[in-house]
């Protein structure tokens, strides 16, 4: 040591380097170990990689920082000794090891890293904390990675390596504290004129006049001559609640001090036991740590957003508000986040849920207000408390051709109602919106006394629902097969409730090899279920046969080969209706425009089986079916809303229609609203040139008795104004409508129409006022129906007023 000591190091190259012995110099900007032997080449040429070093005023600031020092709690324990009071003019203690071969040079682990981990042999190491086994090859980066995934709590100052060459651990060794030294006190002195007054430097650490150290995120940020540079920095961090007023900062509240930071942030010394017996509990409390990282006080803006995700458990998935209040959903958020405090549920029911509606209605009311024209579709459903509900939902497609549906509101009915009370109710809420006058179609259930009183008493052009009309269609056919359905009603029966057949068909179908599937039982009311009946009955017709066979259970209905037969034929003339049905029920299917092709299309194919099928039960089915059609969808073509929304399907076009005449009749009406949006534009243009001139046009052509240099020419603009060709103007745009390409049959003739809306610039604002969107009320209908259940069956002590409130919010609601 004394021989070391007399060896001054004269060089001023030593104001950047530390020497640790004889041939190895630690260097204070970039933190590695360089050789330098008997003179120092070396370290000359590794310090031209830090041109700035010599001249830097700072470099003593910076020479204290990440100094590790490995404290004796052991007698008996090997150690280094304390480089904690290391000089420029001194050199530090040499370790035992210092002078060890070169083989055992090579075997050193010199990353701080190895105070937390154990080699264990053939390239892996063990995690003195979590005793997790890690490959680490020829370097330590995925120790790194494991101590920054699995111990965020410990930190690990940014050293390439240790100062001291490291010896191998064992599982044995006693407890070792690592001492970390940021180089700068949290109470760090300054000069007089450069002492840290603001509040804010108690989240800034100062490393040196121009920059520092962020101690929530660790990034190093600077700010010159003012701090804000920092405070910009701080507001990406929403927990900390910054006012405009820097003034008003307080001082730290019981509330901040729940807000734990890293120790080694602050300037100060941390210490990290590792010990194998406590290596445990250490990894329980980094993860406790590393998952409480918030503070319990949150800023506005982040405490209303996280009442907003909350408030969608309830308005989306329609849970009960009293989940909140109960212990096992409590406990969970608990773990989650301690600092987390739930609101009550007469919070969520009589505060928040009143807010979000309002904010949600105000946004609604401004998206609706811009639609051109409505569809409008009702439907009612009724409560467990026998409440008798209205629901007024309506679509549009905006500006840019965008399917837009929006839930108005609901309406209550105590006790009984006519059609008359539905009208008027619907004509009240269209009133409180202003929407009024932009209905294009209302959509109603097939009640042909409400169908009426819609169109006498509102004026409002009405369609029965598609679905429900075709839905009547099917009943009144299936009407004739009613007693072969019901023998096998009864067969699907005895085999879902009688455990021993359920168990023998399944039986029979594993020996098959084929999928175990169970019959499907039908609903009366929806013809699909009893299609879906029949079509399992159909697929598992031969298991059914064996396993009744089997049983010699007399109880089961005997089915003859001709009965399987005609359920067979039954099910293929149902086929056609339940496709159109599923197509038409689609959300974001654009039905309206295909209607009239649809429902010639049936039309057409029940023509041709009647001609392929000869029995006489499914012959009578075909006819009723026909039957209806006509009757209740005979006359679609008549309509000059659905020839003008099938004429603006780029799908059909003029193709659509079941003969030129009516083609011809639907492209002379789009011609004329073409022409009448032209029309518009050239009297608005003319307004305008008429209120120039009236307000004195050209203020360099006036006088004060009212002439205008202008005057004659503005008369000559008037009269060479385009009248006659403005027709021409539209037909034209039409026509180069009509010669574009059809549009794939599955394909979206919304985008089709914003893609190309450049080339047609009047025909586009007639689809979006004419093309309409739904002609079915089965996805509102879907949507009540879901709503009931929930609402009835888990909140039948709701209010009205709260349950119209959570119906709007789980539909308008993004």
């Amino acid at each position: 040591m004394e021989g070391q000591k007399s060896r001054k190091k004269r060089s001023p190259l030593w104001k950047s380097f530390l020497p640790i012995n004889d041939s190895i110099a630690y260097c204070k900007l970039c933190h590695k170990n360089i050789s330098y032997k008997s003179s120092t080449t070396n370290l000359k040429k590794h310090l031209d990689r830090h041109p700035k070093s010599l001249n830097n005023t700072e470099l003593e600031a910076d020479s204290e920082c990440y100094m590790l020092v490995v404290e004796k709690e052991d007698e008996d324990e090997e150690y280094h000794p304390s480089v904690e009071d290391w000089s420029d003019d001194t050199e530090p203690a040499i370790s035992p090891q210092a002078n060890s071969t070169p083989a055992q040079k090579d075997r050193r682990k010199k990353s701080i890293l190895w105070n937390f981990f154990s080699p264990s042999g053939n390239g892996r190491a063990t995690c003195n904390i979590c005793h997790h086994n890690l490959s680490h090859q020829s370097s330590t980066s995925n120790l790194k990675k494991h101590m920054h995934r699995r111990h965020p709590t410990v930190y690990l100052p940014k050293l390439a390596q240790s100062v001291f060459p490291q010896s191998s651990h064992n599982s044995s060794t006693s407890a070792k504290r690592i001492k970390l030294n940021t180089g700068i006190s949290g109470n760090a002195s300054l000069p007089a004129n450069k002492q840290k007054r603001s509040l804010l430097w108690k989240y800034f650490i100062p490393i040196s006049e121009s920059m520092a150290n962020c101690k929530i995120c660790r990034k190093t940020i600077s700010y010159k001559t003012s701090i804000t540079n920092l405070k910009k920095h701080l507001e990406r961090h929403p927990s900390v609640n910054i006012p405009k007023d820097m003034e008003s900062f307080q001082e730290e509240t019981p509330e901040d001090k729940e807000f734990k930071l890293n120790p080694s942030f602050a300037g100060s010394t941390s210490y990290v036991s590792v010990t194998p017996e406590e290596n445990i509990n250490n990894n329980s409390n980094a993860q406790q740590q590393s998952t409480v990282r918030s503070p319990a006080r949150k800023s506005k803006v982040a405490q209303s957003k996280v009442y907003n995700i909350l408030l969608r458990i309830f308005t989306q998935d329609y849970q009960p508000f009293s989940i909140v209040e109960g212990e096992g959903f409590r406990n969970y958020i608990k773990n989650i986040n301690p600092s987390y405090v739930l609101p009550s549920k007469k919070f969520l029911t009589q505060t928040l849920l009143s807010e979000v509606y309002e904010e949600t209605l105000v946004e609604i009311k401004k998206a609706v207000a811009e639609a051109r024209s409505l569809t409008v579709t009702t439907e009612c459903w009724t409560s467990i408390r026998n409440e008798h509900i209205m629901s007024v939902t309506v679509h549009f497609i905006t500006e840019n051709f965008k399917k837009k549906t929006v839930q108005l509101d609901c309406a209550l009915f105590e006790g009984g109602y006519t059609n008359s009370d539905l009208v008027e109710e619907l004509r009240r809420i269209m009133v409180e919106w202003g929407l009024e006058n932009k209905v294009l179609l209302t959509i109603s259930n097939s009640v042909d006394s409400m169908s009426r009183d819609i169109k006498e008493q509102l004026n409002w052009d009405n369609f029965d629902c598609y679905a429900h009309t075709l839905s009547t269609i099917v009943q009144d056919g299936l009407k004739l097969a009613q007693p072969l359905l019901k023998k096998f009603r009864k067969v699907v029966a005895h085999f879902r409730d009688n455990a021993t057949a359920g168990t023998q068909l399944a039986t029979v179908l594993e020996e098959t090899g084929a999928p175990v599937k169970k019959l499907i039982k039908d609903v009366p009311t929806r013809w699909n279920s009893t299609f879906y009946m029949m079509e399992r009955l159909l697929q598992l017709e031969e298991a059914i046969s064996s396993a009744t066979a089997l049983l010699d259970d007399d109880t089961i209905p005997a089915i003859t080969v001709e009965e399987w037969q005609l359920l067979g034929d039954i099910k293929k003339i149902l086929e056609p209706m339940e496709s159109v049905t599923k197509m038409m029920s689609s959300q974001d299917y654009v039905c309206i425009s295909s209607i009239i092709i649809l429902t010639e299309g049936l039309e057409r194919v029940y023509k041709e089986m009647q001609k392929r099928i000869t029995s006489t039960l499914p012959g009578n089915v075909i006819l009723e079916f026909l039957k209806g059609i006509q009757i209740r969808l005979g006359d679609l073509e008549i309509s000059e809303t659905l020839l003008v929304s099938t004429f603006l399907d780029p799908r059909f076009k003029n193709v659509g229609f079941s003969n030129e005449t009516v083609a011809q009749a639907a492209k002379k009406i789009v011609e004329n609203l073409v022409y009448n949006k032209i029309n518009e534009t050239v009297m608005s243009l003319s307004s305008n040139i008429e209120i120039t001139v009236l307000d004195g046009g050209d203020s360099s052509g006036n006088v004060d008795d009212g002439f205008s240099v202008w005057g004659h020419f503005d008369e000559k603009a008037m009269a060479v104004q385009p009248s006659s060709n403005d027709f021409a103007r539209a037909v034209e745009e039409v026509q180069r409508y009509l010669e574009d390409r059809l549009l794939e049959r599955k394909g979206d003739p919304l985008l089709w129409w914003s893609e190309r809306s450049y080339k047609y610039p009047y025909l586009k604002d007639v689809v979006i006022e004419k093309l309409g969107t739904t002609a079915t009320s089965v996805p509102c209908s879907r949507l009540f129906s879901k709503a009931g259940q929930e609402l009835c069956d888990r909140r039948s002590q709701f209010s009205f007023n709260k349950v119209r409130k959570l119906v709007f919010l789980n539909v308008n609601r993004a």
